[in-house]
């Protein structure tokens, strides 16, 4: 730690153009030093941040001192360090500017929850001037990011069966180091990519979802994943308790709880830090999926590799499954979908898979909530068969027991609830105009313009 000791000796320096420990004889500075004393640095010319600093730096017991690595994690330095090091050698090809969904003129990007419980649909509340760019639900919490790129959070009470009070939802602004790119969320964590590609995790960290290399710390704001630091994330997404991400290297990386094999590491075991996934060297990575239970990478010639739980053959893993096959598959095994499909998006719930391909959709796995849209004799079709919709899909997802399709007529279908005909949520008269969907548990939410006055907006 004497290095940082000295770090602290050259910033006090140069923030008072003067040596913090300064003495006309050896022994009198040795005695200066081992007493920690120095003068204060004007507390008016500089941050209260940058001063505190200076004093860790130097403190007289080592073992108080911030270790290099605590000193990459201070907001004050993160901006500079990550740039630094993804900036050399690289040609801007747009001028560093992040592209972003553009609103229709006179309409603002709002969302609309749904409980699947109790029937209910509300607006989620923004701050005033906030509008949404994206979103996406974990199990106690929903994510968004605003047209800003901004990272927000809303709450909702799970102590009770009642979801009838607005009031509980409130949108509360999470800090983050830079402008946020993405979002992704398990049951009780989330992950943002910010505009230097750089990885940071939240929430809970009991089961080492957070990639932190440990299971006892929570961080209620995002921190950086150290062990990807210098690796550019560009495509992150969340089960309910691990995390697959993509690389600009085109390589794979998951972590969290290893369970039925939806690491795809070999094993079952538990991994508090990110793990490369070892892919055959032609692979081409276009996507990675997660399920609650399950992984997916879907590559460039539109193959589709699984691991994890294969709950009635969601995963299409076996050509003549039976309920007595192997669930569990530790590594990413080929599926069975057809090449021929263009796949768009897969969203996986714990007993079905929907799958978007070229404004089509398809669905697998089990059908007793009748979730995939067609009658069967059992309960199960193990076989990937195509919805039967007179209109282009432009985006699904998933709960528990049902399906949500948003076709091109900007309305949002609801298979499932042992209900035969589909449910529409939302239909092309409304004022509200989806353009989005994410589903989780018992709830979903859609995301689309409104030119109305909304409550809290």
């Amino acid at each position: 730690m004497s290095d940082v000791w000295a770090l602290g000796c050259v910033l006090y320096e140069m923030m008072a153009l003067k040596r913090a420990f300064d003495a006309p004889s050896l022994p009198q500075l040795i005695q200066l030093i081992v007493s920690g004393k120095f003068d204060p640095i004007p507390p008016k010319i500089y941050s209260s941040q940058l001063l505190f600093l200076v004093r860790c730096l130097l403190h007289v017991d080592p073992s108080k001192r911030p270790t290099p690595s605590d000193l990459l994690q201070k907001p004050m330095l993160m901006k500079h360090t990550i740039q630094l090091h993804l900036e050399i050698g690289c040609l801007p090809c747009n001028g560093g500017k992040v592209e972003e969904k553009k609103e229709e003129k006179g309409r603002k990007p709002i969302a609309k929850y749904f409980s699947l419980v109790t029937e209910e649909e509300l607006y989620l509340p923004l701050n005033k001037g906030m509008s949404l760019s994206l979103l996406t639900l974990g199990k106690y919490a929903i994510y968004g990011v605003t047209s800003e790129r901004r990272l927000v959070e809303w709450i909702w009470t799970t102590d009770t069966d009642d979801e009838n009070e607005a009031g509980r939802f409130s949108c509360v602004p999470i800090q983050t180091d830079g402008k946020v790119i993405s979002v992704a969320a398990g049951e009780d964590f989330f992950m943002v990519i910010n505009e230097n590609k750089a990885l940071y995790s939240g929430g809970s960290n009991m089961l080492g979802c957070l990639g932190h290399g440990n299971t006892n710390t929570t961080h209620s704001e995002p921190a950086l994943v150290q062990n990807l630091f210098g690796w550019e994330v560009v495509k992150v997404a969340c089960g309910s308790h691990h995390t697959v991400i993509l690389t600009s290297e085109n390589e794979v990386f998951t972590w969290g709880v290893g369970y039925d094999g939806r690491l795809g590491q070999g094993g079952t075991e538990n991994l508090a830090a990110p793990n490369k996934v070892i892919l055959s060297g032609d692979t081409v990575v276009q996507d990675v999926v997660a399920g609650p239970d399950c992984s997916a990478i879907v590559t460039a010639t539109n193959q589709v590799y699984c691991c994890g739980k294969n709950m009635s053959n969601k995963l299409l893993l076996s050509h003549s499954y039976s309920p007595s096959d192997s669930n569990t598959h530790l590594t990413f095994t080929k599926s069975e979908i057809p090449v021929t499909l263009q796949v768009d998006k897969i969203a996986y719930s714990h007993c079905h898979a929907v799958i978007l391909a070229s404004g089509q959709v398809f669905t697998v796995g089990s059908n007793e909530e009748v979730q995939l849209g067609r009658e069967t004799k059992d309960d199960t079709s193990t076989t990937l068969e195509q919805l039967p919709l007179s209109d282009t899909v432009l985006d699904i997802a998933v709960t528990d027991r049902s399906t949500l399709v948003l076709t091109q007529r900007k309305s949002v279908l609801q298979y499932g609830n042992k209900v035969v005909e589909p449910r529409v949520v939302l239909h092309s008269g409304d004022t509200f105009q989806p353009y989005q969907i994410k589903g989780v548990s018992q709830k979903f939410v859609i995301v689309g313009y409104t030119s109305q006055d909304v409550a809290g907006s």
